[in-house]
């Protein structure tokens, strides 16, 4: 009997797990779960405008997955206010009752939507760019971005040695016309290359 050419190592740690709902691959629908130890949390929960489809244009991301895996997210965090990040979170949000982090525009806009959805908007948390919180095993910085938007973030997520940067939506602006500008040197420290 030959001994095998490849060595199956026993994992060392929980896998990261990634599971992206909407705006991989299209424009909309933001949504993406991730999930370390049995631990889920949300990014962004927006919605879709079809122009094709004039009796329902609005579209929502399909949550059936998650829900048939038994996942339900813990937290949510809004890298930014426009309606593809934020747009369905009154329509989904009420699946999950967790804790809603979002920058100080952004959670005004969310306020807004939860009152005209009769919801109460005590889960909204106020975050200020820069600031860092936990969610479980989750540790969550936002960092400031430049976008057609103010308050617009990236989230430098770390899990169970895992490093993940998910960055919303930007552009490299140095003079933006509203708010700072990204600060280049602290996403070269994140991943410095050799």
């Amino acid at each position: 009997m030959h001994s095998p050419r490849v060595q199956i190592r026993p994992r060392r740690r929980p896998p990261l797990r990634m599971l992206p709902l909407g705006g991989c691959g299209e424009i909309g629908m933001n949504l993406t779960l991730y999930g370390y130890d049995d631990h889920w949390i949300a990014v962004d929960c927006g919605m879709m405008i079809r122009q094709d489809l004039p009796d329902s244009p609005l579209q929502v991301p399909n949550v059936d997955t998650p829900k048939a895996l038994g996942i339900v997210p813990k937290a949510l965090f809004i890298t930014h206010g426009h309606e593809d990040h934020i747009g369905a979170v009154a329509w989904l949000w009420p699946l999950w009752n967790c804790p809603i982090y979002a920058t100080p525009l952004a959670a005004g806009l969310l306020r807004l939507k939860f009152a005209e959805h009769q919801l109460s908007s005590a889960a909204i948390q106020v975050i200020e760019p820069g600031e860092a919180l936990e969610s479980g095993p989750f540790t969550l910085r936002y960092l400031l971005l430049t976008h057609s938007i103010p308050e617009s973030c990236a989230l430098m997520m770390m899990a169970g040695g895992y490093r993940i940067l998910h960055t919303g939506d930007w552009k490299l602006d140095p003079e933006p016309l509203i708010g700072m500008p990204m600060n280049a040197a602290q996403f070269k420290a994140l991943a410095p290359l050799i």
